[in-house]
């Protein structure tokens, strides 16, 4: 519930959307507050069978169907396709509709790309798992502005490559965005705080992040073992600072129960009842060396709860800043210069 828009989950039956009007008809006896039929919308799902028309006869609100929009984002019984995430490429056509780019100086542009442009997705991208097909089409707006105003853009207009451009200040770049990389800083925040804040409502319903968020974020962990209720056998960074699935991916493989936590998987050895021995080969023992030396070494602390903490920052807390900015390391400066960001060069 947000605001005024809220959603509300109920089985397509008669008597419950009987008992659903009684109910907003009380709270707006009670508030004041009455809800307006005509401007609510019904979207049914898997109800192909049923007959809406009488089970929402009492309740009169428009039908619409999935994908449908919920405070500005697409939502979708199934995987978001390329086409619902063109309103956000619209959104930055719009934008650039209203200026005249070939009135302003590349310093100019390059300010407004920063600043506009670049904000425009952000939003989108700290909740939902975008295509790299949808960030170039963004991309190829930003380009366009930038280089070329209210031109064509051509080859010979780009001066510097677009990965040099999306470099931070201090590396020879513009500083523009690089969206890929700030929309895995923005995904990794749902790991940070499924781990820290337990108790949000979402948590255990899986989060949009991939499997190179995983990775990047138990490189940017530390892990302090406790009692070991919190850190996972299978999926935190452990074992010297690694995934145990990642130092043995064919014991991983075999496992029957992936999601064990520390605790539960090194009492009385589950983790190893777990595993299904099917096809025991070298290369498996090895892997399955590896873990059991890691595991028997693990020293629990009953009355101590596991620690995570961050390593780009000074207080050991996650920011987007600094994980954006942890994707930049090992780059080095390059040669390239351009007026573009120095202006006042000679």
């Amino acid at each position: 519930m947000y605001a005024d828009d809220a959603v509300i989950f109920l089985k397509p039956a008669k008597e419950e959307v009987l008992a659903l009007k009684h109910l907003l008809h009380l709270f707006g006896e009670v508030t004041g507050l009455q809800t307006n039929v005509q401007k609510s919308s019904v979207a049914p799902i898997q109800c192909g069978h049923l007959d809406l028309d009488d089970i929402m006869a009492d309740f009169p609100a428009t039908r619409v169907h999935f994908p449908i929009k919920y405070l500005g984002l697409p939502l979708a019984i199934r995987r978001l396709r390329k086409v619902d995430f063109q309103p956000l490429a619209d959104k930055a056509e719009a934008r650039l509709s209203g200026w005249w780019g070939r009135h302003l100086t590349q310093a100019g542009r390059l300010t407004l790309t920063k600043s506009i442009l670049s904000s425009q997705p952000v939003y989108l991208l700290a909740i939902l798992s975008t295509t790299k097909e949808v960030l170039q089409l963004v991309d190829m707006f930003r380009k366009k502005f930038l280089w070329a105003g209210d031109g064509n853009l051509s080859g010979g207009k780009c001066k510097v490559n677009w990965p040099t451009t999306c470099r931070p200040p201090d590396l020879e770049g513009a500083g523009v965005l690089d969206l890929e990389k700030f929309a895995r800083a923005l995904r990794m925040r749902w790991l940070w705080q499924e781990w820290t804040m337990p108790d949000k409502p979402w948590v255990g319903l899986g989060t949009p992040c991939n499997e190179t968020d995983k990775l990047l974020s138990a490189a940017s962990t530390m892990l302090e073992i406790g009692d070991g209720a919190k850190t996972s056998f299978w999926n935190s960074a452990w074992a010297g600072g690694c995934r145990p699935r990642d130092l043995a991916p064919d014991v991983f493989l075999s496992s029957r129960k992936k999601n064990r936590s520390l605790k539960e998987a090194l009492s009385d050895h589950r983790w190893i009842r777990d595993l299904h021995l099917a096809n025991v080969t070298v290369r498996y023992l090895q892997q399955f060396i590896v873990v059991w030396e890691f595991a028997q070494n693990v020293q629990l602390d009953s009355n101590t709860p596991d620690k995570i903490t961050w390593k780009w920052t000074v207080s050991g807390e996650y920011t987007a800043s600094s994980a954006y900015r942890a994707q930049f390391l090992g780059s080095i400066k390059t040669r390239l210069k351009s007026l573009i960001w120095k202006p006042w060069a000679p």
